[in-house]
């Protein structure tokens, strides 16, 4: 078995109200940050596994992050994933 570390980033879908990103974005505003335009909230989870390999791996990641981290009626997530010592 070899160890893997990997990063998912979880965040609503386009098509999805964020009503938290658009507090943040007019308080950024209110501050003088005039350039923001839009900012959307997300979750950042680091996960460590062990498997036989980077397609394993991969595998893994993609079940977990879509059954246990995200929604996906209204999440999409991604992943970066390298091995590790």
């Amino acid at each position: 078995m070899k160890n893997f570390s990997a990063t998912v980033r979880v965040h609503k879908k386009q098509a999805v109200a964020d009503p938290e990103g658009k507090t943040i974005g007019k308080a950024l505003n209110r501050l003088g940050y005039n350039n923001v335009k839009k900012i959307r909230l997300g979750k950042v989870f680091s996960v460590e596994i062990s498997a036989e390999g980077i397609k394993n791996a991969r595998e893994i990641v993609e079940k977990i992050s879509r059954e246990i981290l995200s929604n996906p009626i209204i999440e999409d997530f991604d992943f970066d994933i390298k091995e590790t010592a």
